[in-house]
């Protein structure tokens, strides 16, 4: 649980920008990061302050793929 920000760390084995979502339970995108920039590291912070307490999905689409 977090009532301020969310950190994420991701390595990719080449190169790559990517696009992120959060999604609440209904679906609606409530976050959405575009990481143009390659790099094999990035790091991610979110800001949930203005969220209401529940469940959140966390979506990476990168190069045509996705993983939630």
């Amino acid at each position: 649980p977090t009532n301020d920000y969310i950190n994420i760390a991701i390595g990719f084995e080449t190169a790559t920008g990517f696009v992120a979502y959060m999604y609440d339970t209904t679906g609606k995108v409530v976050t959405q990061i575009v990481e143009s920039q390659p790099n094999t590291q990035h790091r991610l912070t979110i800001n949930v302050i203005n969220l209401p307490a529940g469940t959140y999905i966390f979506e990476m689409q990168v190069k045509g793929q996705s993983a939630g």
